[in-house]
């Protein structure tokens, strides 16, 4: 038989582990007029945990950057997300004829929890200025995107505009595209759907701009729990000779260069998780009942 302490300890932990189940609120910072890093921001907000989290966000422009505290409902998302801790990136990789050199540039760099008041504030300064570095080694990228010869074309496949979706990855149905040969700029995408299902869609077309440029923009996620990095969505500008080939996703996943040391301030060691605020208060009323009563 138990002891009479030992039914109020099983008790307690019952109703302790029934409060944090019934307690779905989260708190996040909030601030849309933050000027810069050192933002002083002290508005929180309450929303659902189960459909929403909280977010730190920095975007580069040509003039400065930008700054966001944030929640976020996840049914904004353009993808879908195994797991609402994570650090993402929009980078961008481009050559640069004048010093003959490829180079990469983080676009937009975001930090998203769960837990309360995960995104504070002092975290802003931390948020990596360059991203992940993504980068790709020079010889594929030159071998791969760049015209080799003046009047050279490429090898592109031309799509409708509606994108080409399928469950399984680098594999779509390409019987609806015409390959062409381009002599501007073949555009290929490939980004994964909203679904669970892990939907990936493709797109391929040729462009003539005035100044065709060779680039790949990858927008990532790295999962901060499982260590994994993900590609969301990878667009190609091509002038390479076989440019529409479904391989270059695939070398690009393989092949892609990161950084993590600058994500340190975001681990868990650093950014520890507790239990919410209010499933404590509720774990204080329950013990002041238990042992006084």
């Amino acid at each position: 038989m138990f002891s009479n302490l030992s039914q109020k300890i099983y008790v307690l932990l019952f109703l302790f582990l029934c409060s944090i189940q019934l307690n779905q609120s989260l708190r996040c910072y909030e601030c849309l007029d933050c000027e810069d890093i050192t933002c002083n921001c002290t508005n929180i907000i309450e929303t659902d945990s189960k459909t929403s989290f909280c977010t730190l966000v920095r975007e580069n422009t040509p003039s400065g950057f930008n700054v966001e505290i944030r929640h976020l409902p996840r049914n904004l998302s353009t993808h879908y997300e195994s797991n609402p801790y994570y650090i993402s990136v929009k980078e961008e990789i481009r050559y640069n004829a004048s010093i003959d050199q490829w180079l990469s540039s983080a676009n937009t760099i975001a930090f998203a929890c769960q837990t309360d008041e995960c995104n504070r504030p002092d975290l802003l300064k931390e948020l990596p200025v360059n991203g992940l570095s993504l980068m790709l080694p020079s010889n594929w990228l030159n071998e791969n995107l760049r015209r080799k010869s003046h009047g050279q074309t490429s090898s592109c496949y031309n799509c409708p505009e509606d994108e080409i979706c399928t469950q399984t990855i680098y594999k779509p149905d390409l019987n609806k595209c015409e390959l062409e040969q381009c002599k501007g700029i073949c555009i290929l995408s490939q980004t994964m759907g909203k679904s669970q299902s892990n939907q990936y869609c493709y797109e391929s077309y040729c462009v003539y701009p005035e100044n065709p440029k060779p680039e790949i923009l990858i927008y990532g996620i790295y999962y901060i729990d499982n260590q994994i990095f993900d590609l969301i969505e990878s667009d190609v500008s091509c002038a390479g000779p076989n440019c529409s080939r479904l391989e270059i996703f695939q070398d690009i996943k393989d092949k892609l260069q990161k950084n993590y040391n600058n994500i340190k301030p975001f681990l868990p060691s650093n950014n520890v998780k507790s239990l919410s605020i209010s499933s404590i208060v509720i774990f204080m009323m329950i013990i002041f009942q238990i042992i006084f009563y």
